[in-house]
């Protein structure tokens, strides 16, 4: 746990720098990804909507969607559901928009979590699937196994 802590201090240095150092929407996510092992749901939420504002005002597309799919693993957590399809969606679309297959196979693979905690096993075989053929064509082996596992 302390190396989380430690993360979020050394973060927060980094939030004193000057402009536009400070600004950069990779310190809120990786606040938000710090947060989350530490249980601190509230601030990895608000660091995973800073850095998608933050990311989308840059025009950072492919940065905005991982700020949101961030934060929709952690809606799913918290059971808001409905939310967490909107983010992965948005993610999703931005993804495909840069032409990121790897980023649209994990995007296949959030909807299919949620679709199995609302209890609809056969359309979340169906992302699994889709998330598989991507990760295969890609060469994306490790994720090809995590695939397997989601799958089995």
């Amino acid at each position: 746990a302390n190396k989380w802590k430690d993360a979020l201090e050394t973060l927060a240095a980094l939030k004193t720098l000057p402009a536009p150092l400070r600004d950069d929407p990779r310190i809120e996510l990786a606040e938000g990804d710090a947060a989350m092992p530490l249980g601190d749901t509230k601030r990895a939420e608000a660091a995973y909507v800073s850095a998608e504002q933050k990311a989308r005002a840059a025009g950072a597309s492919l940065l905005t969607a991982k700020a949101l799919f961030a934060h929709a693993w952690l809606l799913e957590k918290l059971g808001r559901l409905d939310e967490a399809d909107q983010a992965v969606r948005g993610a999703r679309e931005l993804y495909l928009a840069a032409h990121d297959q790897r980023g649209v196979a994990d995007a296949e693979t959030g909807e299919a979590i949620a679709l199995m905690f609302r209890g609809d096993y056969f359309s979340a075989r169906q992302r699994y699937q889709e998330a598989l053929a991507i990760h295969k064509n890609i060469g994306n082996m490790h994720s090809v196994a995590g695939e397997f596992h989601n799958l089995g």
